[in-house]
């Protein structure tokens, strides 16, 4: 496909790399295949961001990780020189148990949500999270420098790195088993409920919810980190007992500003951006 033929949102993506000297992803078609499959959807004006982790869909290196809808939402990745980029996605590890997990954090524009949908894809490892003998392991965490205001975040409630689930504020959902290697959760936020969704190794669909207590029902937002979770102004990301840090690789994360049916968004996902990678 020549430069032309692409979607306009993907050309800007493209311009923005270039701009700061970067050249085009190799796989560009998949994204443009991907955000022209959103367009199809009539939701691709309700992604308010998303994050291509792969080496041939972002920058592959350094420590910089490019949104794609706006500079503005770029993010740091801490410690690169014990992170490493691939073709799955951004290898995130820690050496010791009283080190702090690769990290990524995000800047985003302020806004307030009444209902939230966050995808996050990545892999995690099988035999259980390195270094962490209890844990709370955050993959992805949308909120404000205080963590327990009203965000939304995917995490898992044990340290085998196995089952996740949603949480926002002080209501959590029961844990979801994702596959063994490769997982897709979705955490969802409305007035009333706080759901997750994911499949287990047997490819079938699973979810788990909890009800809404908040009040007011509202998610608030200036930033989102991956790997760990932000608290009174502090990055959380430790390992050892009751760590909040993450070891695996991130392949791609996105939020929208309404609900996003599951399956519609997995099955984009895997002929698209997720090809190569065997999700269930």
């Amino acid at each position: 496909m020549r430069f032309y033929q692409l979607d306009n949102d993907t050309k800007k993506y493209i311009k923005r790399l270039n701009y700061n000297g970067i050249q085009t992803p190799t796989d560009i078609i998949s994204i443009d295949q991907f955000i022209r499959g959103l367009k199809d959807l009539g939701i691709y004006n309700n992604m308010i961001e998303a994050w291509f982790f792969r080496k041939n869909h972002n920058v592959g290196s350094g420590n910089i990780l490019y949104s794609f809808r706006d500079s503005f939402n770029n993010g740091i990745i801490n410690n690169i020189s014990t992170a490493s980029w691939n073709d799955r996605g951004l290898v995130c590890i820690a050496n010791a148990t009283t080190s702090l997990s690769n990290y990524v954090t995000c800047n985003l524009r302020p806004n307030l949500l009444e209902t939230c949908s966050l995808f996050s894809i990545f892999m995690s490892t099988p035999a259980g999270m390195e270094n962490f003998t209890n844990g709370y392991p955050y993959v992805s965490s949308l909120s404000t420098n205080n963590y327990y205001n009203n965000g939304i975040s995917i995490l898992g409630i044990s340290s085998s790195g196995t089952s996740w689930g949603a949480e926002s504020k002080s209501n959590s959902t029961s844990n979801i088993s994702g596959n063994t290697l490769f997982k897709i959760v979705k955490g969802s936020f409305n007035s009333s409920t706080i759901l997750a969704e994911s499949r287990n190794s047997s490819s079938t669909l699973t979810s788990a919810s909890t009800s809404n207590t908040n009040i007011p029902r509202t998610i608030s937002y200036d930033r989102i980190i991956f790997g760990g979770r932000w608290s009174s102004g502090s990055i959380q990301s430790s390992n050892g007992s009751f760590g909040t840090g993450f070891h695996g690789t991130h392949i791609f994360h996105c939020f929208f500003d309404i609900d996003i049916n599951f399956v519609s968004f997995e099955s984009l996902f895997k002929s698209t951006i997720g090809k190569g990678i065997t999700l269930p």
